[in-house]
């Protein structure tokens, strides 16, 4: 008897370059609609040359994972996950970016510029600057299959303007304070 269990195939790790990270959830897993909760991060990365010639490399990585799982038969009913036009979003911040969305099951390494272990939460918020560590994950059955891009890790690179209203005003009330002498 013929099953049709889901298959997986993963292509090679590949690194991000420095983006801006948008709704962070590397502590502790978010579940969206029904769905299973897993970590995830969104990636903005700039347009322009560079940014342009690593979604090409990045879209080159989600084709061989599919290639590696299925041959030359493809299912024709086929998702892309992953990539998406920041021009397309009708948040204003998204606009001239790739948004680079990567998501697993599994709690991936934070790290910061040291490559020593964040604890903090507070460390990752949306606005910072991170590159992530991730690769392409095809997977499905002869009928139906997709390719997604799985998170493995995130290295905090800097601090940057915090999207949210509630960061920025707690930030700005931190400020408020003297400096205490002791």
């Amino acid at each position: 008897m013929a099953t049709n269990s889901i298959k997986v195939e993963r292509s090679s790790r590949f690194i991000t370059p420095k983006a801006r990270a948008s709704y962070p959830h590397l502590f502790t897993p978010k579940a969206f609609e029904d769905g299973e909760p897993k970590y995830q991060l969104t990636c903005m990365i700039e347009k322009g040359a560079a940014g342009d010639a690593f979604i090409a490399s990045l879209k080159e990585k989600q084709e061989e994972a599919l290639k590696a799982l299925y041959g030359k038969k493809m299912p024709a009913n086929l998702d892309r996950y992953g990539v998406n036009d920041g021009d397309d979003n009708e948040d204003p911040e998204m606009h001239g970016h790739w948004l680079v969305k990567a998501t697993n099951k599994a709690k991936p390494a934070v790290v910061d510029t040291d490559k020593s272990e964040i604890i903090d939460k507070a460390v990752i918020y949306g606005g910072c600057y991170v590159r992530a560590n991730v690769c392409a994950k095809a997977y499905g059955t002869p009928s139906k299959g997709g390719v997604s891009l799985e998170l493995v890790a995130v290295q905090f690179v800097g601090d940057g303007e915090p999207f949210s209203a509630a960061a920025r005003a707690a930030i700005a009330a931190a400020d408020e304070f003297e400096d205490v002498g002791m």
